[in-house]
């Protein structure tokens, strides 16, 4: 583990802790909020069962001791971490210029197993008064690179930076900022978001390297900046509603407020049954028995249930552009890629709809949005795709207008490529050009089954001649 580890480690540490509602500033007296922690959740030198330490413990205690280390680190005037000799994280220590030296990590473990005799803002204060403090003039080569990287940022945040971004020309098509920690990702040679091989930086110098969106990275939780095709950024926070995979991330997010009206007058006859079995089951349960109450509770959860993805639809769905391909019965096509991971998985969906008279045009491009359902196989791809037109849940014109704008040539292209090669007129799912991408490896599977596709193909056994 090298320095700029441990200090990402101790920024995933007071994340964490921000969700447990304690705050972790690297103060000193921020050890004594962890002390008032541990003296609660540790008995026995054992973790209390459901408290932070209880699992990984060894994990999260190695957590605490850089924490520690960097609420020392960064109260004084010269004092690093030095990895180079130790054998385990245990043996890291942080050293002054005159060569004193504390196991801070080891005191860690110390509070942990032994108890709250080793307290660790005791030990803090110690260290910065007496065997850490250091008050001559600092050597020339006291201070690598990395430490006077960490010295110049103070409480900057450390970046993961992919190197992909490095050997792709600089070129980052993602930015997420998620529990405290921002992550720049490039793409690797098959155009897939690259989630390995960091190097780590400090935000002020990925600013410095890419002042194109210097003025975008506002460190808001759950953000996405996302390159757009003519090279531009754009900002989304995403979406983490109820019922909602929120670790799924959309080429475009809807952000759009769901209209109960606007969305009642498109899908009447789902709307109303769900409300009319809520009333029946209530009028059973009043009227006859007790026992109707559970068809009641049903129906009150299914519409509940409902009317959560309906919002999480136009809050966080995929929107993407959709083309009018036949009237009466009004087709729309819309075309995507089903991939969740690697890979290449194009799709065309049709689907049957109704349209305002304005745009139920032969030819016209729609927006819609789309929510994706997971494969119950742990298939590289997703099982279903269900988009519908925005205009079903606003009449905000003027947003329509903006995402039918934001629509790139290549994206409107694609539609076209996927029409043509599909060349179907019946409302479905179709896989396109499967014999020359990812779908080549999941003939088997028929996509149109959604959620109940193929199971994997069991491993053919040949026994020897």
């Amino acid at each position: 583990m090298n320095k700029l580890e441990i200090v990402l480690l101790a920024q995933n540490f007071v994340s964490e802790f921000d969700e447990l509602k304690i705050r972790l500033d690297y103060s000193l007296e921020s050890l004594n909020r962890l002390e008032e922690y541990l003296t609660k959740t540790i008995k026995d030198s054992k973790p209390v069962r459901g408290s932070f330490f209880f699992e990984n413990t060894d994990y999260r205690v190695f957590a605490l001791g850089a924490y520690l280390g960097e609420v020392i680190r960064r109260n004084s005037k010269a004092v690093r971490w030095n990895t180079e000799n130790a054998e385990t994280p245990i043996d890291i220590i942080q050293e002054t210029p005159d060569g004193s030296k504390a196991l801070t990590i080891n005191k860690a473990f110390k509070r942990v197993y032994n108890g709250p005799d080793d307290n660790i803002h005791h030990f803090a204060a110690i260290m910065l008064r007496e065997l850490l403090k250091y008050s001559g003039d600092i050597p020339s080569d006291f201070f690598d690179p990395d430490d006077v990287r960490m010295n110049e940022s103070g409480d900057s945040p450390v970046a993961i930076y992919s190197k992909s971004i490095i050997e792709n020309g600089g070129i980052v098509h993602q930015i997420c900022h998620e529990n405290g920690i921002w992550y720049f990702l490039g793409r690797d040679e098959d155009s897939n978001v690259e989630n390995e091989n960091y190097v780590y930086l400090f935000l002020h110098e990925v600013q410095l390297k890419h002042p194109e969106f210097a003025g975008l990275l506002e460190a808001q939780d759950r953000l996405r900046i996302i390159r757009q095709d003519d090279g531009s950024y754009r900002p989304q926070l995403q979406h983490t509603g109820l019922f909602y995979d929120s670790h799924t991330i959309p080429s475009y997010q809807g952000d759009m407020k769901l209209d109960i009206i606007q969305w009642t007058r498109y899908n009447f006859r789902r709307v109303s049954g769900s409300l009319l079995a809520v009333l029946i089951g209530f009028i059973l349960m009043i009227r006859l028995h007790w026992l109707f109450g559970l068809v009641f509770i049903g129906a009150a959860l299914y519409a509940i249930w409902y009317w959560i993805m309906a919002y999480n639809r136009f809050k966080g769905g995929d929107v993407n552009p959709g083309k009018v391909i036949s009237l009466n019965p009004t087709l729309v096509a819309v075309a995507t890629d089903m991939r969740k991971s690697g890979g290449d998985y194009p799709v065309l969906k049709i689907i049957k709809t109704r349209l305002p008279q304005e745009d139920n045009v032969t030819g016209k491009i729609i927006p819609t949005v789309a929510l994706y359902n997971d494969n119950p196989h742990g298939y590289p791809f997703w099982a279903e795709f269900h988009p519908v037109p925005v205009i079903h849940g606003t009449r905000n014109r003027d947003k329509i207008n903006q995402i039918l704008k934001s629509f790139s040539k290549s994206s409107l292209d694609t539609l076209e490529d996927y029409i043509r090669k599909v060349n179907f007129k019946d409302a479905g799912i179709y896989k396109v050009d499967e014999e020359n991408n990812s779908w080549s490896d999941f003939k088997h599977v028929d996509i149109s089954k959604g959620v109940a596709m193929e199971k994997p193909l069991e491993p053919q056994n040949s026994e020897a001649q």
